[in-house]
């Protein structure tokens, strides 16, 4: 149950919801549990709901939240609570029964080796099988948002065997070589940039190794997602003037937990000439437009290369303006 409100009381503790609705009417006989420390933003600065945070423990339990997420802060004052004479023993007691319940459905008091779910390991997690799920799952959430094509043919789908000579098709963008990017920022290895493929190397792949070494010519264009200089465009576009189709990769970075990068200076930091790089807990995007100087990437790889196809791909978790970068652009790609 996530810290949000309806008519102005915070879904955590909101009896209608959590018992009328989900319990009386849909029978529900399970435990409902917040998201991180939604108990405890009914007093924060999310609500100022209540008063104090005993106040938080007696009406989060009273109105059927049985768990808090995250944190004690609300848990630990139910003792308060109850001697204060704002909640009861019983409450207590029936969402513990609710917790308990689960749990013995799900073996967890049982011995170990009776236990099916013991037996899964981080090996099983990801399998072959179990991976494949995952692969189709991005696959199918990819989104075809332009496909125009620079002159009569449609941009996309690119024909892998059209791609032999040396440069005849050029990758542009640092999201390139960031394999952690593609799993998002709650894969923890694979935030450290360790787990998965890279775009250069998964393209060289699909056009057969040994070809896509020569064929497949790559420029970052901008140092980091960030790209707040143009330093590399003219290495981009040097990249670009050999080849028959460019593909430029764009998006917002989601290489740290949690949301703000390693570093974060929150009073030192100041956005791009375009919009923000990323976005997470804590902290929105003050602009939904490319960051930094993507879009002027893609203004210069259009103005050097008027009558190539020239294909974007969308790498993000959030919602992106792409203004007159997508006027520009022959195929746009959304990979998320």
């Amino acid at each position: 149950m996530f810290s949000r409100s309806l008519n102005g009381v915070p879904t955590c503790g909101s009896p209608g919801l959590l018992n009328t609705i989900l319990r009386d009417q849909w029978k529900f006989d399970g435990f409902v549990v917040s998201d991180y420390d939604a108990w405890a933003s009914m007093l924060n600065n999310l609500y100022h709901h209540v008063a104090s945070m005993v106040d938080v423990a007696a009406e989060g339990l009273n109105a059927g939240l049985d768990q808090e997420g995250g944190g004690d802060k609300a848990i630990s004052q139910l003792p308060a609570a109850i001697g204060a004479g704002k909640t009861t023993v019983e409450k207590v007691q029936t969402a513990l029964r609710r917790l308990f319940r689960v749990r013995i459905r799900l073996g967890m008091l049982d011995p170990p080796n009776t236990v099916p779910y013991d037996r899964i390991t981080a090996s099983t997690l990801q399998s072959a099988p179990h991976m494949k799920i995952a692969r189709d799952t991005a696959l199918a959430s990819m989104t075809l948002l332009k496909n125009k094509g620079a002159k009569t043919a449609k941009a996309l789908p690119l024909d892998p065997k059209s791609f032999t000579e040396p440069g005849s098709l050029a990758l542009i963008g640092p999201q390139a070589m960031m394999a952690g990017l593609l799993m998002g920022n709650y894969a923890e290895s694979a935030a450290a940039g360790n787990w998965g493929d890279t775009i250069l190397h998964a393209v060289m792949e699909r056009l057969d190794h040994d070809v896509g070494l020569r064929a497949v010519a790559y420029a970052a264009g901008c140092q980091d997602i960030d790209c707040g200089n143009t330093d590399g465009f003219h290495q981009a576009l040097a990249v670009a003037s050999k080849a028959q189709t460019i593909v430029v990769l764009l998006g917002l970075g989601a290489n740290h937990i949690g949301g703000h990068p390693p570093g974060w200076n929150e009073e030192a930091w100041t956005p791009g000439p375009g919009g923000e790089s990323f976005e997470g807990e804590g902290h929105d995007r003050s602009a939904i437009e490319l960051p930094g100087n993507q879009s002027a990437l893609v203004a210069s790889l259009r103005d050097a290369n008027p009558t190539k196809t020239i294909v974007g791909v969308l790498i993000h978790g959030g919602t992106l303006a792409l203004g007159a970068a997508g006027e520009q652009l022959d195929g746009i790609l959304s990979a998320w």
